[in-house]
């Protein structure tokens, strides 16, 4: 019998089923989007999208049997809306082992990353031997460890839903306890096969994609560094041959330039003599002058390169 109340049951049931409609949802668009696109490069002969596409179908049975929550569970076991018996919970914890597969694709996408950004492996080669081995390697994991889970009678009440777990649920395993005090009728040491075929790969799927992202992101660091630091020459370089040019090409550039400047400078010199001398009109020649000077400086300024020349 459960011992939670009334509502924690409800809860326990209700939750997996609102996380499923959204995964569902995600992972039958992502499907029906590389099935069905079309035109003159359909996103299915693609690698990478094959990829997303085997994984989105791992993920879309997972959700079908995680929205049933507790619909498949024996109806002797106490759950809330059980009505299920052990073939159909063996059946929801097969599915539910065979997604171990999701993670393991995640994590061999982003070595796809890796071999095209990095070692820039061909497409060629990504169709004739990455991609299948890929396939191989999450589906024959998911389907090894789904398979021998069930084998070993590893498939019971698992609180949420049916998984690995022991049973009875509070039964003493025999690697903890030893043989002689081992009472579990199936299940016997599932926290071992739940970390073994579940939560151990799931940890180095995570660790082996931040590896990945971590190598493509120093790489195309990498990749930046190097091209600012060939930019900046070619930056100085084109600065001096503007330089050069403009000192060769006689008063023509020197003028405008000074044309240009000298409304700054004297704006500048009237702004700082309206600020001293507001009243004093006699002023307003004394600033005439400096501005003169300020514009003879610049002139000669602009001028000097031509005159070293």
């Amino acid at each position: 019998m459960s011992s939670f109340t009334r509502a924690e049951s409800e809860t326990l049931a209700i939750l997996p089923k609102i996380s499923a409609v959204f995964s569902l949802a995600g992972s039958t668009w992502i499907a029906i989007e590389v099935l069905t696109h079309g035109g003159n490069n359909p996103k299915r002969f693609h690698p990478y999208h094959r990829l997303l596409l085997a994984m989105s179908v791992y993920d879309i049975l997972e959700s079908v049997w995680n929205f049933g929550s507790s619909w498949p569970m024996p109806e002797d076991s106490g759950r809330l809306w059980a009505v299920g018996n052990q073939s159909t919970c063996g059946a929801q914890g097969f599915f539910l082992t065979l997604s171990s597969a999701v993670p393991v694709y995640n994590a061999l996408l982003a070595v796809y990353y890796m071999l095209v950004i990095k070692f820039q492996y061909s497409d060629r080669i990504l169709k004739t031997r990455v991609e299948p081995m890929m396939h191989c390697i999450a589906g024959g994991w998911a389907f090894m460890t789904a398979i021998t889970a069930g084998a070993l009678g590893l498939y019971n009440d698992a609180t949420l839903w049916c998984w690995i777990a022991p049973y009875p649920p509070d039964c003493k395993d025999s690697l903890r306890h030893g043989p002689d005090e081992a009472n579990c009728e199936r299940g016997d040491n599932a926290w071992v096969f739940q970390f073994a075929f579940y939560f151990g790969p799931l940890w180095c799927a995570i660790l082996m994609a931040t590896a990945c992202t971590l190598i493509v992101y120093y790489y195309v660091r990498k990749l930046d560094e190097r091209t600012l630091k060939y930019r900046k020459p070619r930056l100085k370089h084109l600065n001096s041959n503007f330089s050069t040019t403009a000192d060769g090409g006689g008063g023509g550039v020197s003028n405008s330039m000074v044309s240009a400047s000298a409304p700054f400078g004297k704006k500048y010199n009237n702004d700082d003599d309206d600020d001293e001398n507001d009243d004093d009109d006699d002023d307003n020649d004394d600033d005439n002058t400096n501005s003169g000077r300020q514009h003879q400086r610049r002139v000669s300024f602009f001028n000097e390169p031509q005159q070293e020349r």
